[in-house]
C-alpha cells in the first residue's frame, strides 16, 4: 500500500513560522535605506495591492505593463525588481528556518507524525469511512510513504532526516 502526501506551507504555519506571503510582504515592503526609486515604487505597488501580489508570478506578469514601451521601466529595472524580491524572500525564509529550535521536533511530531501514521484522523466521517474501507483490503501489505513537498522551507525534510528517511 502506498500513501502519498502533499506537503505545503501549512506545516510551517502550524508550527508557528511566519512563512505566508503576507508575512513576507510586510517585511519586504518596508521602504528601506536603499534610496532606490525603482524598488521604492515596486514596493509601493505591492503595498497598494498586497492581496493580488500573494500570487506573485501572476502579478509580475501584470507588472510587465510597467516596462517600456507601455511604462517607464527598462527591462533591466524590471529584472532588478524580480531579483531583489527573490533575494529578499530567500533571506526571509532562511531567517524563519533559524527560528526552529528543540521545540520544533516536538511540534512536528504532534502535527505530522499522527497525520502520517493515521491519515484518516482529520477527514470528515463519510470520507474517512470510505477510505478506511478501501484501505482495509490492503491491510496485510507493507506501507510505503511518499511525500511531495511544495513547502517554501526545508522544515519537513529536517523533520524526516533524523529518523533515517532519505529525502530527495
Amino acid at each position: 500500500m502506498k500513501y502519498t502526501y502533499l506537503i505545503g506551507n501549512g506545516l510551517d504555519l502550524s508550527i508557528g513560522l511566519k512563512t505566508s506571503f503576507i508575512d513576507f510582504f510586510e517585511s519586504y515592503c518596508q521602504i528601506g535605506d536603499d534610496n532606490n526609486e525603482i524598488l521604492t515604487r515596486f514596493k509601493e505597488e505591492i503595498n497598494e495591492n498586497v492581496l493580488l501580489w500573494s500570487d506573485f508570478e501572476c502579478q509580475m506578469g501584470r507588472f510587465t505593463d510597467q516596462v517600456k514601451p507601455n511604462g517607464n521601466l527598462s527591462f533591466s529595472d524590471y529584472s532588478y525588481c524580480i531579483e531583489d524580491f527573490r533575494n529578499a524572500l530567500v533571506l526571509y525564509l532562511l531567517n524563519e528556518e533559524q527560528k526552529i529550535d528543540s521545540n520544533f521536533v516536538n511540534k512536528c511530531d504532534r502535527v505530522s507524525g499522527r497525520a502520517i501514521e493515521y491519515p484518516f484522523r482529520f477527514m470528515r466521517k463519510g470520507s474517512r469511512d470510505r477510505l478506511e474501507k478501501y484501505v482495509s483490503v490492503y491491510v496485510s501489505e507493507t506501507i510505503e510513504y511518499n511525500f511531495i513537498v511544495f513547502n517554501y522551507t526545508h522544515t519537513f525534510e529536517n523533520f524526516l532526516s533524523p529518523y533515517g528517511y532519505n529525502v530527495v
